[in-house]
């Protein structure tokens, strides 16, 4: 990369050299003298070495490699140092007070030597200044966007030296000035050296801005590349001085070199995403993410102060960049893309001004004052335009994005109309079908209460029979002898039969009457004592020969309950029979009643065999039998009957063992009730069951 530089340098002073059609001038100076460029007087020199010294320039063969500059001196990249010399020639009477501009402020390393007073021919007596951003503020004559000297040039011939050398590229151009022209021109170049970094940053910010409220990347992009530019104009001006950061000059050029690699990564981002690359153009987009990638790179050789090594190539691939955007929104102007057009005209121009300062900076074309302006117009010419152009882009998009608002809710209306028809045509075929339902249920109902008034008709036609043959049962065994051992036999199974035929009558009446119309409770509010009294009496009459224990605990007095005596009666009995069917014979079993809270608790205990723990959630469902209960009879239906009751009255049946051995059944009935408020939630509560 050295040797490319170095071989371009070369062609470049060739060039120039070949170029120069005439000789550099002396510089004059009379009355009327204002201001010169010095671009058409300048002389330069190469010194390889970085040896030399004004008084080697007086020497013959070193004086004799002077050549003239033709107009700015552009050498490009390269490590050399350059010696420039200006001849003057002070026609006035007296010595002149004057001024030397030089630029750019960039140089790193710049010694010039004015001529004292007391110069002459024979007595080269020179004045020295230190310049340059590697050196303190405080060296400076005059603090600027340029290099400023202040000289006197005496009457008659003499000369300025000055000596240049510097790690960005190598170019000089100036001017000579009075006090009065150089002050007009230090206030308009910072005046536009201010307006110029005020836009930079204000647009910078503003789309920071609308970024923020946007969330578009291509904003913030587009905000960050305008700040970066901004910090790089800072540095190209000598704004940044090697006294206010650590590590002096190198850590100014590496702030510089930065700048323009974040610059040029974003604006790669930027114009991929202005131009839409990824879905116009596949290769171009691929591309501007390899230059973005670039950046990062050169990026990190600024900060380890290589950038001299690939200044020409982020120059090359910015100019590549713009190109790109130039193209890219010519295509899509021809699409009639909104937009498209001012933005082709704003990478026109931006392209044009990078141009200018890449063929300078690489030494293709010579330095003079209007290629710092050709750059500054064109970014000046690109931030406005491209502003007019992202506004019309995103009216653009706010206007897609109404209009696509609007047909979604269009569609949202016209989903919202057919759910609506869609409601009413189901809620009118829900309304038939419960209107048929209900007739059906009717149906069903009186088919099942009908069944159930014939099922009672049956049981009670079925009875009668059944107690004469049972009653003439027993009085034949009474009077059998008790020898008679086969008679005694026959008439046991009998009993045993008939007591099957009437458990079969008994549990079937029950299922139709739990399943069918009838099984909806008819409440009552009834006296909790009468109520519990009642039941056990029932309970005795129906099991007058087994053990049975009755406990009623206390409660508050005209205590009442809301329940359905005879689903009640039925269910007590269920869970009283079961518990003396799987007990042994003579083992008695409690039955309890206790008010507590809005409970009324009937627990049911035996002594018998118990209940298997992993088949409790079982006992309720209908048909099933326990695994130990295959020794004695029964149809599974028992238990199904007492938790469906209990559900009926809104409460449940819970199945368990006792500690002593048997099981325990408890029916919990919230049917407690204190008020009318009770009664009616009772009710409600347990229709819903």
């Amino acid at each position: 990369m050295k040797f490319a530089n170095c071989l371009a340098g070369s062609l470049a002073a060739l060039l120039i050299y070949a170029s120069a059609a005439f000789a550099a001038e002396t510089l004059t100076i009379d009355k009327q003298f204002t201001q010169l460029s010095i671009d058409h007087d300048m002389q330069f020199l190469v010194d390889p070495s970085h040896g030399l010294t004004p008084a080697d320039l007086e020497r013959p063969e070193i004086a004799a490699r002077f050549r003239p500059a033709g107009g700015g001196l552009a050498l490009g990249y390269r490590n050399d140092t350059i010696w420039v010399r200006i001849l003057l020639d002070n026609r006035d009477l007296t010595p002149r007070k004057l001024f030397l501009e030089l630029k750019p402020m960039v140089l790193n390393d710049v010694e010039v030597f004015t001529p004292n007073p007391g110069w002459t021919a024979r007595n080269r007596d020179f004045a020295s200044v230190m310049l340059g951003d590697h050196h303190p503020r405080r060296l400076r004559p005059v603090v600027a966007t340029s290099h400023i000297v202040p000289l006197t040039a005496p009457v008659g011939a003499s000369e300025i030296l000055v000596r240049v050398r510097t790690s960005s590229s190598l170019a000089v151009t100036g001017w000579l000035r009075t006090a009065e022209t150089m002050i007009q021109q230090a206030a308009f170049d910072a005046a536009r050296f201010a307006a110029f970094e005020a836009l930079l940053v204000f647009s910078g910010v503003a789309n920071l801005l609308i970024w923020r409220g946007l969330r578009e990347t291509l904003f913030l992009q587009y905000a960050v590349a305008l700040l970066a530019l901004a910090v790089n104009e800072f540095c190209y001006k000598g704004l940044l001085f090697e006294d206010w950061v650590v590590g002096g000059g190198v850590v100014v050029d590496a702030i510089g070199g930065a700048s323009s690699s974040v610059c040029l990564g974003m604006a790669s981002l930027f114009v991929r995403g202005q131009t839409r690359a990824a879905k116009h153009f596949p290769w171009l987009a691929k591309a501007l993410l390899f230059s973005a990638l670039l950046s990062v790179f050169t990026f990190f050789l600024t900060v380890i102060d290589l950038y001299q090594m690939i200044a020409p190539l982020v120059m090359v691939s910015a100019v590549i960049v713009f190109a790109a955007g130039f193209f890219g929104n010519a295509w899509l102007a021809f699409k009639r893309e909104p937009g498209a057009g001012i933005a082709t005209s704003a990478f026109g121009a931006l392209l044009i001004g990078m141009m200018v300062v890449t063929l300078r900076l690489t030494a293709l074309s010579t330095y003079t004052h209007w290629s710092d302006y050709a750059f500054e117009i064109a970014v000046l010419f690109f931030i406005l335009y491209m502003q007019l152009s992202l506004a019309r882009r995103t009216r653009q998009a706010e206007s897609d994005h109404a209009v696509a608002q609007a047909r979604a809710l269009d569609v949202a209306r016209a989903a919202e109309k057919t759910a609506v028809e869609l409601v009413e045509r189901r809620t009118a075929e829900l309304r038939l079908a419960k209107e048929e339902a209900e007739t059906a249920l009717k149906a069903e109902r009186d088919a099942q209460a009908e069944q159930v008034r014939f099922l009672d008709v049956i049981s009670h036609q079925y009875r009668t029979p059944l107690a004469v043959v049972s009653s003439s049962v027993a009085s034949i065994a009474r009077g059998l002898s008790p020898d008679d051992v086969g008679n005694r036999q026959r008439i046991e199974r009998i009993k045993r039969a008939i007591g099957r035929l009437v458990e079969l009558i008994d549990v079937s009446l029950h299922r139709s009457r739990i399943d069918g119309a009838s099984a909806l409770p008819r409440f009552k509010r009834q006296d909790y004592a009468r109520a519990m009294d009642a039941l056990f009496s029932m309970l005795r009459d129906t099991f007058p020969d087994r053990r049975i224990r009755y406990e009623r605990r206390e409660a508050e007095r005209d205590l009442e309950i809301v329940v359905d005596a005879d689903l009640l009666a039925m269910a007590l009995a269920n869970l009283v029979e079961n518990a003396l069917k799987f007990s042994p014979p003579g083992a008695p079993v409690d039955v309890d009643a206790e008010i507590s809270g809005a409970m009324l608790s009937l627990r049911v205990t035996d002594w018998g065999i118990g209940v298997p723990e992993a088949e409790r959630h079982l006992l309720t469902e209908k048909y099933f039998r326990a695994s130990n209960s295959a020794n004695t009879q029964g149809m599974g239906l028992g238990l199904h009957i007492c938790a469906t009751i209990a559900r009926r009255h809104g409460g449940a049946l819970t199945l368990s063992d006792h500690a002593d051995g048997g099981a325990v059944a408890l029916l919990n009935l919230p049917v407690v009730c204190r008020s009318d408020q009770d009664f009616a939630r009772i009710r409600a509560a347990s229709t819903a069951k």
